[in-house]
């Protein structure tokens, strides 16, 4: 047998996740072979990628979402030394999920998140990161046996209790709404027919905006729902959002005068509002097919927004370059951020964000779009960020995807 590897230093003792470490020691071997440098578990030897390998020294960068002490493993047994990596976001429970549709925070600070995969059973899932009731959970009634993958017409909400509420279509046409209780899932009928567009609260309680054969209707929560009357839009609606003033602003799909192309359009119906405003053209530009998926953000000036859209025509998808709107209401071109992620705003400032490949950080928060020289680093190496949701207080939770996991990160406190 070997002799035993002797960790004399770890430098540094403390740092980032991404940051290049330099183990010194002795009796590591003058080649890696079937030694490996790792952490406690469970993340063991994936928490540490190796750069150089000799009998006394070993370099490498510490990865997401390694912590504590760090330990030389050889067929002659092991040393460790202690190590922490520093934590200015601090991990969820990972779980295995995919395709990320919709994040938000609960007031509780929990982080939830729709996703429109699970695995390879491509149902429809509820991430719950954080909390009593963290876990995935699947939510099969909203599965079309017809078509399996499609994207799944749901939207998540905060319930009465404070827990994560599900509002999704059913592919008979009927929306259900689905709730956790001791560890599953309870699908509860609305009495309502349609798509679900977007939800939320207000004073008299949990709503949400359907759309029907005959127009978009506003649905409230009761034993069953009730139904307003509905209100035509001129086009089809494809996304939407509520203002903070309480007005419902939706993304339509305008046809173009060709016939075959779509200008990407915006209506808003006031708070309380019998009827839309006429649709407003983002771009001067028409996209090939029908705006099949968008994005809507409205700043809290109830003015300010953001949107983005794809196109689907007969040929690829195409990614219709992001539209913001000024508070004098003008549409303009939104700032161009290499590896952009998802915009949004913080109170009356656009932020986005981006991931960076590069080794010096793989995740920035930039807390004006306009700026991103005031970028916030996230070092979670060598990561990537899915999205991110903002609590209560105004702050940040990214979703990041490590491998075939997805972590959900808490400012550290």
């Amino acid at each position: 047998m070997p002799p035993p590897p002797v960790v004399a230093s770890v430098t540094p003792g403390t740092a980032l996740w991404g940051a290049e470490l330099t183990i010194d020691g002795t009796n590591f071997g003058a080649v890696q072979g079937e030694s490996k440098v790792e952490f406690p578990s469970p993340v063991g030897a994936n928490g540490f990628v190796g750069d150089t390998w000799s009998d006394t020294e070993i370099t490498g960068r510490v990865a997401f979402p390694a912590t504590g002490a760090v330990s030389v493993v050889t067929a002659g047994g092991d040393s460790s030394a202690t190590f922490t990596t520093m934590q200015p976001w601090v991990p969820s429970t990972d779980l295995d999920v995919a395709a990320l549709a919709q994040e938000i925070v609960l007031s509780t600070g929990d982080v939830v998140a729709l996703y429109n995969e699970y695995e390879l059973t491509n149902e429809p899932t509820l991430a719950v990161f954080t909390g009593s009731a963290s876990g995935a959970y699947p939510l099969a009634d909203l599965v079309d046996p017809q078509d399996p993958t499609a994207t799944a017409v749901a939207v998540v909400v905060e319930a009465d209790d404070h827990t994560p509420e599900v509002l999704g279509t059913k592919p008979d046409g009927t929306v259900g709404a689905f709730t956790l209780s001791g560890g599953s899932v309870t699908d509860t009928a609305t009495g309502l027919t349609g798509n679900v567009i977007v939800a939320g609260r207000d004073a008299t309680g949990l709503f949400a905006w359907i759309e029907t054969e005959t127009g978009i209707e506003l649905g409230r929560e009761g034993t069953p729902w009730t139904a307003g009357a509905p209100m035509a839009t001129t086009y089809t609606p494809v996304a939407g959002t509520i203002a903070a003033d309480g007005s419902l602003w939706i993304v339509v799909s305008e046809p173009g005068p060709d016939g075959t192309t779509s200008f990407v359009s915006v209506e808003k119906l006031a708070s309380g509002g019998s009827a839309f405003t006429a649709p407003v053209e983002t771009d001067t530009m028409s996209y090939p097919g029908d705006i099949t998926q968008a994005t809507l953000q409205v700043a809290s000036d109830s003015m300010q927004a953001i949107v983005t859209a794809i196109a689907s025509g007969s040929g690829p998808a195409t990614a219709v370059a992001p539209r913001v709107r000024s508070t004098s209401g003008v549409w303009s071109a939104a700032p161009v951020l290499t590896g952009f992620v998802q915009f949004a705003f913080f109170g009356t400032t656009l932020g986005a964000l981006i991931n960076d490949s590069s080794s010096a950080k793989t995740t920035s928060l930039v807390p004006d779009a306009t700026m991103p020289a005031g970028a916030q680093i996230i070092s979670v190496w060598p990561a990537q960020s899915e999205g991110f949701a903002l609590d209560g207080s105004g702050n940040a939770r990214p979703i990041v995807d490590d491998g075939n996991v997805a972590y959900a990160l808490t400012p550290a406190m």
